[in-house]
């Protein structure tokens, strides 16, 4: 009766995002999980994924929760690493310093201290033009938390 209890859905009203931090192992996704009232018997969970599904490798990233996963749903998806990609949209007619600002201000991109000008950046980007205006398609784009940026 108590594994049936795994199986059912997640006790969530709306969609949710898990944070796994690298490094983290089962015990601790299993706590985070108790920790945020997702489960209620961790130590039954601990068990039975230990028995059944040993082979569990916890991949690092940020994943979705939804109201109708189970619990052994969620533990497959950070076993397999398939994370939550976040949206970024560079609009159309955006300036160069508008993009600057869009992805400065974002908090779940990570910031590269090694682009400090203008010229730098043409580099890395392999771009040999007078100006970054117009360089940028606009579009939107898909990344994961902690992804790498240019500082411009």
């Amino acid at each position: 009766m108590l594994v049936f209890n795994l199986y059912r859905s997640i006790p969530i009203t709306e969609t949710i995002v898990l944070d796994v931090d690298k490094g983290y192992g089962l015990n601790q996704v299993i706590d985070t999980l108790n920790k945020k009232e997702l489960i209620t018997r961790p130590l039954i969970l601990k068990a039975y994924v230990r028995i059944f599904k040993s082979r569990a490798n916890i991949k690092a990233g940020e994943y979705l929760v939804s109201k109708n996963e189970n619990i052994f749903q969620l533990i497959r998806k950070i076993s397999e690493g398939s994370v939550y990609y976040r949206q970024i949209r560079l609009k159309e007619g955006s300036t160069f310093n508008e993009i600057v600002t869009l992805f400065t201000n974002n908090q779940f991109i990570r910031k590269d201290n090694n682009t400090d000008n203008l010229e730098n950046i043409k580099s890395i980007l392999d771009l040999d033009v007078p100006s970054l205006e117009g360089q940028f398609h606009p579009d939107t784009y898909n990344y994961i938390k902690g992804t790498l940026t240019l500082i411009f």
